[in-house]
């Protein structure tokens, strides 16, 4: 069964009769669920914490876990949505877990977050390119403090 628009204006998704809004997708492909079938559970509990970090972490080709000295609750709050996926250790501490396309990327995204942290596993890369941050930041505050 396919479902066709009407003549003007198309769009994308409208379906003519009660039954096709129903069950037909954008693509025109009908979709019904089975007899008796129940809705699954979503994975890890949480659908938008499952793409969360299906898509900030797993997708990119750089990717470390550092721990944070601040409660989950309080470091979510600076997480913006694709950047991280935050995971509770304890109530003073959490794990980020982080990816980027380029080392550069994650060190710049680990230290937005603007709280202390321990790289806790990611590419020896990662290491050498916090480091050298690390000097440039206190290079950078040398002639400043005199």
């Amino acid at each position: 069964m396919r479902c066709t628009p009407p003549r003007a204006p198309p769009v994308s998704g409208w379906a003519r009769t009660r039954r096709c809004r129903r069950c037909c997708s954008t693509t025109g492909r009908v979709r019904l669920p089975a007899p008796g079938s129940r809705p699954r559970q979503p994975p890890d509990g949480d659908v938008a914490t499952y793409l969360a970090h299906r898509l900030s972490s797993r997708a990119w080709s750089v990717q470390a876990t550092v721990t944070l000295h601040e409660s989950a609750e309080t470091v979510a709050q600076r997480i913006w949505p694709g950047m991280g996926v935050v995971e509770a250790v304890d109530d003073h501490s959490c794990l980020l877990h982080v990816g980027a396309d380029t080392t550069w990327a994650l060190v710049w995204m680990i230290t937005s977050v603007d709280t202390d942290f321990t790289l806790t596993s990611g590419p020896p890369a990662l290491a050498d390119a916090l480091q050298a941050q690390a000097i440039r930041c206190q290079r950078a505050i040398q002639t400043f403090l005199r």
